[in-house]
């Protein structure tokens, strides 16, 4: 059968291993936070650590080294105001509801990205599939720009977390009803969203025809 391949890196970006995984990976998946300061660390960290500038746009220039490109930026740890899916102003498809503030900064943090981006040929090499789309304006192009590469994933609660990590049972595949997971194990109807939503995720990465169930025993299918 076919094998999708993952490899987690931390945030020390140009670390040698980093780098081996960036060589032998096809895309890579930037988790972001709502933090200007975060945000900024991707194009200047002053241990050498930036991934884009200290990274993936060195290695796109070496003709003699294979590269990822980033596919998918993914704003993690955002709270989430309704377990609705929600296609933002800004065109960023999430599954749930984000509160208005939350969506906003979003939609700056994309917008940041597509400027870098618009006009550097550099960047633009480090990005998967991507297209300038200069026929349009900035308003369609921010849309385009995020519903391609932008999605959200919302905190999840400490409980399905807690026990997830210390019964080594991926979410994904955790039962309510498992006696092993201990007395404090999550209710059906939590895991059920916190299932949906990573269908979802796997889905924006790898694209709607992607067979989720496939690969992810137990994981339900999301419909959009």
């Amino acid at each position: 059968g076919e094998w999708n391949v993952f490899a987690d890196t931390d945030h020390l970006a140009a670390s040698p291993l980093t780098k081996l995984a960036f060589g032998a990976m096809e895309r890579i998946v930037v988790p972001l936070s709502l933090d200007q300061g975060d945000f900024s660390r991707l194009f200047h960290d002053p241990t050498g650590n930036a991934l884009f500038t200290d990274v993936l746009m060195p290695m796109a220039q070496n003709p003699e080294i294979s590269s990822a490109r980033v596919s998918k930026f993914i704003f993690t740890k955002v709270l989430p105001k309704a377990n609705t899916e929600i296609t933002t102003h800004a065109g960023i498809k999430s599954p749930f509801t984000p509160p208005v503030l939350a969506q906003q900064e979003m939609a700056n943090l994309a917008d940041s990205l597509r400027n870098v981006s618009k006009d550097n040929t550099l960047m633009q090499s480090t990005l998967y599939d991507f297209t300038a789309n200069s026929e349009v304006d900035d308003g369609a192009r921010l849309q385009m720009f995020c519903r391609k590469y932008c999605t959200a994933f919302k905190l999840v609660a400490d409980g399905p977390a807690n026990v997830s990590k210390t019964a080594g049972a991926p979410l994904c595949t955790m039962d309510s009803n498992d006696a092993t997971l201990g007395v404090t194990r999550p209710d059906k109807k939590t895991l059920d969203a916190l299932k949906a939503e990573l269908s979802f995720t796997v889905l924006s990465i790898f694209g709607e025809d992607y067979q989720v169930s496939a690969g992810f025993p137990g994981l339900p299918h999301y419909s959009s």
